[in-house]
């Protein structure tokens, strides 16, 4: 029920009761914690008065977002407030119109525990709640744009766009994202491709090693989630096909699945300290020196950059170049 929500819109047109927690709360829950959504966590409605209502255009936007996703939803949140609070924008040839926008956004629940018994089922669940959640939002509002979530549910959007043929604003960053079969011409990238971020480093390698000769003999390791066409596989795989045509041949990738659990232990490879250590054996052994590796890595999880810095410090590793999908000025 919870999940499902009512079709029913409450008192202030919404077909949610608002959230009566903050992103910062939601992303500190647990499986043990039982939370239930949907819920309306921003509704940014200006208020127009009735003398500038022919001058007046409110865009609306909705969006869908799970409880991890929280600094996409509080940065577009904070975005809309600052921008409504300052008049808008002057719109039209005399510049006598405003252009005010309407942000709603939704959180499903408890990410991690959806009411299923175990991840896989709850992953299950979570995508039939962004669906039937967006899917009510978008009939409800009737919005010009959908502001997409993070992670897999940029993916959910992209169906519920086209289906009611409403401009997604997406943040999914491989061009594959683009052109999956799913997709279509509703949806638009808010960013640069993600195929593009490692560039810099790459060349930065190709000028510290000139000719085939040193390239050859440059070892470079890229950890990277295994989840093909997400955001942080795509990522990396394209830094390693440029790393390789541009002839740095002693390459290796090395794939994680975060969910999986390696050793049956009950204990999760995102903060498995073992599965770690492990990744980290395979691109620089203890011994072996590892003076000089470039190691690429492309997962979000912080625990799984806090487990590979530390068992690289453990290994004596010495990399000359460390590049990170995410970064913090912690690590």
């Amino acid at each position: 029920q919870a999940i499902e929500g009512s079709l029913e819109p409450d008192a202030s047109g919404m077909p949610y009761p608002p959230c009566n927690t903050t992103t910062a709360e939601l992303m500190s829950l647990g499986r043990d914690h039982l939370w239930d959504g949907p819920c309306i966590f921003s509704d940014t409605d200006p208020q127009v008065e009735e003398a500038d209502a022919d001058r007046t255009a409110v865009i609306t936007v909705v969006g869908v977002f799970g409880q991890d996703c929280g600094v996409y939803n509080a940065g577009a949140l904070v975005a809309v407030e600052m921008f409504n609070r300052e008049g808008g924008a002057s719109i039209g040839y005399k510049k006598d119109h405003r252009l005010k926008f309407r942000l709603v956004t939704a959180m499903l629940g408890n990410e991690a525990n959806m009411g299923g018994k175990d991840a896989r089922e709850d992953f299950g669940r979570m995508k039939t709640a962004h669906d039937s959640v967006l899917d009510k939002l978008i009939r409800s509002l009737s919005p010009q744009y959908i502001l997409g979530g993070c992670r897999i549910f940029s993916e959910w959007d992209r169906a519920l766009a086209g289906k009611h043929e409403t401009m997604l604003v997406a943040l999914g960053g491989p061009q594959s994202f683009y052109t999956a079969e799913d997709s279509s011409e509703y949806v638009f990238g808010a960013f640069i491709s993600s195929d593009s971020y490692g560039d810099a480093a790459v060349k930065a390698m190709e000028f510290l090693t000139p000719d085939r000769a040193s390239r050859a003999e440059q070892k470079v390791r890229i950890i990277y989630d295994g989840a093909v066409g997400r955001l942080h596989y795509e990522t990396c795989n394209s830094i390693k096909n440029n790393i390789l045509k541009e002839g740095f041949n002693d390459t290796i990738g090395i794939t994680l699945n975060p969910n999986d659990d390696h050793d049956g232990d009950g204990e999760g490879n995102f903060k498995d300290l073992d599965f770690h250590k492990d990744l980290v054996d395979q691109a620089c052994p203890k011994g072996e020196g590892g003076h000089g590796h470039a190691l690429f890595l492309c997962f979000r999880q912080d625990t799984i950059m806090d487990g590979v810095l530390n068992a690289l410090r453990e290994n004596e590793c010495r990399p000359s170049l460390i590049w990170s999908y995410a970064a913090s000025t912690k690590w």
